[in-house]
């Protein structure tokens, strides 16, 4: 039973000795020779003792992030499909603290049954963070709204330096509303795709 990764490297290793390109050619044409008939992905399957799907599946694990592709390595992940699901549901950061997860739990295997607990617990987090910034939000805005009324009232009473004295903390608040809503923005961005 090869590890998958290793399998992935070895496939993408004899593709490239062989000369295997996307797509199909009759023949290939190299400086020894016009006429070689070109080796397919068949022909490789056929060498593994796989299915050309097989083939293709395993060599698209070299395309997943680093972190997954260790975890294949040490063989904590053998599910292709689940390392798959990680790495797209996963942004960057929340895989690795998934993949820091694993080795403070001393995790000898990762099942579809850890990974969903473990992203429940992202997602719950998220949730709850959205919910700070927004009370973080509500607040600023309140507190926007109190001193562009002082403001327009001091300007009423013919107070023109109010301009002055607030509409920097306007701006100061409008500012910090931009920066919170662009986190908000951010974690939304990176909400898990699994609802």
């Amino acid at each position: 039973n090869t590890n998958p990764l290793k399998l992935a490297r070895c496939i993408q290793e004899l593709e490239r000795i062989k000369g295997v390109r996307e797509g199909r050619p009759k023949t290939r044409t190299n400086c020894l020779s016009f006429d070689t008939p070109q080796i397919t992905q068949e022909d490789i399957a056929k060498q593994f003792g796989v299915s050309v799907k097989k083939l293709q599946r395993v060599k698209s694990l070299l395309e997943l992030p680093e972190g997954i592709q260790k975890l294949i390595e040490n063989g904590v992940l053998d599910n292709v499909s689940l390392a798959k699901k990680i790495s797209v549901e996963l942004n960057p950061e929340d895989m690795e603290d998934f993949i820091q997860f694993l080795v403070s739990q001393g995790c000898i295997k990762v099942d579809s049954k850890m990974f969903d607990s473990y992203r429940e617990k992202i997602k719950r987090s998220k949730e709850q963070e959205i919910k700070q910034k927004n009370e973080q939000i509500n607040k600023l805005r309140q507190d926007k709204q109190e001193l562009e009324a002082k403001k327009n009232k001091a300007i009423r009473e013919g107070r023109q330096s109010a301009i002055n004295e607030y509409q920097p903390k306007i701006d100061k608040l409008n500012k910090e509303l931009k920066d919170k809503e662009e986190e908000i923005k951010s974690l939304n961005k990176y909400s898990l795709t699994k609802e």
